[in-house]
């Protein structure tokens, strides 16, 4: 198991080299109204914090208009033979090309920004 910051006051478990996050934001408030986790518990303010940051780094972009919402995957995992973590996000509003949306960056450029 290893230790995830998100911040200076936040911190994730992550177990067995992945974490997976699906989220669901309302497009008109940016806020987080429904998850789901193989990690448990987490807190909604935790995920709030983990999206918040990921729009202001442009990883999630909000798909659809104002009233609707958008759904995305957050995985944080080891994609390579190395000990490096990434951080991507997936995409799905049922839009078409949604995949031009989904970002991957390292995990530690994430913390450091």
């Amino acid at each position: 198991m290893k230790t995830m910051k998100i911040n200076d006051n936040l911190s994730l478990q992550i177990h067995e080299g992945s974490q997976n996050y699906d989220v669901k934001i309302d497009n008109l408030t940016k806020e987080v109204f429904w998850y789901k986790s193989e990690f448990e518990p987490i807190s909604k303010d935790t995920i709030q914090k983990m999206v918040d940051k990921l729009m202001t780094l442009n990883m999630i972009t909000l798909i659809g208009g104002k009233n609707s919402h958008t759904k995305v995957g957050i995985c944080i995992w080891n994609i390579d033979e190395t000990d490096d973590l990434y951080i991507e996000t997936y995409h799905d509003g049922g839009f078409d090309d949604v995949s031009d949306f989904n970002m991957i960056m390292k995990y530690d450029e994430f913390l450091n920004q």
